[in-house]
C-alpha cells in the first residue's frame, strides 16, 4: 500500500511507539522471571539504561552533517544525474535521520510509560515532532 509521506510518517512513528512498548515490556518480563516474584516492584533504573544522551547527541550531528554533505554535493553538481542522485541520497539520509530521532523519542515513551519521569513526556514528543518534520515528503 503506498501512503503519501506525511501519513507514512504518522504510521511510523505509531509502529515504532509500539515496538518499544513491546521492548518494555518484554524486559518487565525479563525483570519479573529474575526476581521470581511478579508482584516485585519494577525499577524503573531497567528500561531507563538504554538511555543515552550522549549517542542521541552524536546521532542528532551525525545526521546533520551527513544530510549536510549530500546537500552540498546537490548544489554544488553541474549534471542533471548527479544533481538527482544527490537528490536521491540526500532524501534517504534525511529519512534514516529522522527515524534515528523518532526511535529515540518512542524509547523516552517507553521509560514513561514503565513509571520513569514525566520530564521524558516533554522529550518525546519534541523527539516525535523533529522527526516527523524531518521525514521527506514522497
Amino acid at each position: 500500500m503506498k501512503l503519501p509521506g506525511k501519513e507514512k510518517a504518522t504510521f511510523q512513528i505509531i509502529t515504532n511507539m509500539l515496538l518499544w512498548l513491546a521492548a518494555g515490556l518484554t524486559t518487565l518480563l525479563l525483570f519479573a522471571t529474575k526476581t521470581n516474584s511478579p508482584t516485585a516492584k519494577f525499577p524503573v533504573a531497567e528500561i531507563t539504561s538504554f538511555i543515552d544522551g550522549r549517542q542521541f547527541i552524536t546521532l542528532f550531528v551525525a545526521g546533520f552533517i551527513v544530510f549536510g554533505m549530500f546537500s552540498l554535493m546537490r548544489h554544488k553538481s553541474i549534471k542533471e544525474e548527479d544533481d538527482k542522485r544527490a537528490k536521491y541520497f540526500a532524501e534517504l539520509a534525511l529519512d534514516e535521520w529522522a527515524s534515528a530521532i523518532i526511535n529515540f523519542g518512542s524509547l523516552l515513551f517507553t521509560c514513561i510509560a514503565l513509571g520513569a519521569t514525566p520530564l521524558y513526556l516533554v522529550a518525546a514528543f519534541c523527539c516525535y515532532l523533529l522527526g516527523y518534520y524531518l521525514k521527506p515528503n514522497e
